[in-house]
């Protein structure tokens, strides 16, 4: 008992709300009369949040000690300062590549995991807190229609989530990998912002994903387009949704990325050709040599192209005609 005594005092006098709650959190969850009892309680400030410590300090089992110890020692690791946090406040574009990255990682190690572990156990109260699926649990997949979702998303999994291994390690590996996603795809600037033409896109590259999945398996984490985890619904969140796709694919082969966005640029831009060509004929005619200099010059003089000044000519003289 004088370890949880010095457990709960060292909490009571950290003033770290965030630690606390954490640490209550995962107390609460490991009995059921504590959940059944504190489940509705709100930690809404540190005031709230130190009285049910000293509640709790009261009320542990005394076969749970163990649990408790375990799970204080892995506070630090599983705390991240609110500081850490602007780069993805202030940036919606990391703050999407973060989400969409960190859901598929995390559940992909959790499906390796329980695979590679012949001892797992869910019965174990720590064997299940470590190897609980936390983007299923805390719901990551379902806050995906904006910024601010994905940011508290975000930070709801780094307080929330109980993890054996270092949140920080977690942050900056993942940072890492953004700031060369960044660098490797920074925009696509022959793609307009109208809402037909991302629709178009993503289409695109949601068919490209689909044909992927018929034809491959047994592929690394990264290897498809995750186009299942992004669900744009405005021209804005299409853009990001496109361009965090594009950064989080890593295909086996290197050159197979800049294939597609050679062949989507491509594609896109012979869509736009067949858009403008709607509902125009060719017209091939040959002009005498100052006829045409006239042309050029009434071109210049009104500042239009060619086609725009024979049209131009033609509607004002069938006008006059009338």
């Amino acid at each position: 008992m004088n370890d949880l005594k010095i457990i709960f005092d060292n909490l009571l006098n950290s003033n770290n709300i965030d630690k606390c709650k954490f640490f209550i959190c995962h107390v609460i969850r490991m009995d059921n009369l504590l959940i059944d009892k504190y489940r509705h309680y709100k930690c809404e400030n540190l005031a709230s949040t130190k009285e049910l410590l000293k509640k709790l300090a009261r009320e542990i089992p005394a076969n749970r000690e163990g649990e408790v110890l375990f799970i204080y020692d892995f506070i630090d690791g599983n705390i991240i300062e609110n500081t850490d946090f602007m780069w993805l406040e202030n940036d919606k574009a990391a703050c999407s590549f973060f989400w969409c990255y960190l859901i598929i990682e995390q559940s992909y190690l959790l499906r390796e995991r329980r695979l590679e572990s012949e001892d797992f156990r869910d019965d174990n109260y720590i064997d299940g807190l470590i190897n609980t699926d936390w983007v299923k649990e805390l719901k990551l997949v379902d806050s995906n229609s904006s910024h601010k979702e994905r940011f508290i998303s975000i930070k709801h999994f780094f307080n929330i989530a109980f993890l054996d291994i270092d949140k920080h390690e977690i942050m900056s590996k993942i940072r890492g990998h953004w700031k060369l996603a960044y660098e490797e795809i920074k925009d696509l600037k022959w793609l307009p912002d109208d809402y037909k033409s991302l629709e178009w896109t993503w289409d695109y590259l949601s068919k490209y994903t689909s044909n992927q999945r018929k034809s491959r398996r047994h592929v690394s984490i990264f290897e498809f387009l995750p186009v299942r985890n992004l669900n744009p619904t405005n021209e804005k969140e299409y853009r990001l949704a496109i361009l965090t796709a594009l950064r989080i694919w890593q295909p086996e082969f290197h050159a197979e990325k800049r294939l597609l966005l050679q062949d989507m640029s491509k594609a896109w831009r012979q869509r736009k050709f067949r858009a403008e060509r709607e509902n125009k004929k060719s017209l091939n005619c040959y002009l005498d040599v100052s006829v045409k200099n006239h042309l050029d010059e009434l071109a210049k003089a009104y500042d239009k192209t060619i086609v725009d000044m024979v049209t131009y000519l033609i509607e004002s003289e069938y006008r006059n005609s009338k």
